[in-house]
């Protein structure tokens, strides 16, 4: 542990263990690392990265016999498809912000393809009222995200 001693020490080149007189020692406070900022700004590829694995983990789960995955979700289907699309919804948002109607476009693009993916499987059917929950889905993702702050808005302590 540094003291106030060894820091004055330190700081009129005196000797110290492995502290050359010529060197200049200065004392590293660690500063609090605030939440805000270990969120990456919108844009960045950790988003996108997040929305490939999501879409992958909900093309898995929508297409697995029922009944086969512990995973019961909310119990009613429709609700599993808008918190899936709602959570697909704001990650993709965060990946591509600059647009928006593409955004959801693919969303509800990768929606239907999951609803003639499950006609063909013959264990599951494909409902359009599914699709309906998909952009509901979407719909509640826009609110959240218009509600919340944006990871990259400039903060209020002027940084």
């Amino acid at each position: 542990m540094v003291g106030p001693a060894s820091q004055r020490s330190a700081r009129r080149g005196g000797a110290g263990p492995g502290v050359r007189p010529s060197e200049d020692v200065r004392v590293v406070v660690p500063t609090v690392i605030r939440p805000d900022a270990l969120v990456p700004p919108s844009g960045h590829r950790f988003w996108r990265v997040c929305l490939a694995l999501a879409v992958g983990g909900v093309l898995v789960l929508s297409l697995l016999p029922p009944g086969s995955s512990d995973l019961s979700g909310f119990g009613w289907d429709k609700s599993n498809h808008l918190f899936a699309f709602g959570v697909l919804g704001v990650l993709a948002h965060l990946g591509w912000p600059q647009r928006p109607g593409r955004v959801i476009a693919c969303l509800i693009g990768f929606g239907a393809l999951i609803e003639v993916l499950q006609g063909l499987t013959g264990y599951r059917t494909a409902e359009w009222f599914d699709l309906v929950a998909d952009g509901a889905g979407l719909a509640a993702a826009r609110l959240v995200l218009a509600v919340l702050p944006r990871p990259d808005a400039p903060r209020g302590d002027g940084r």
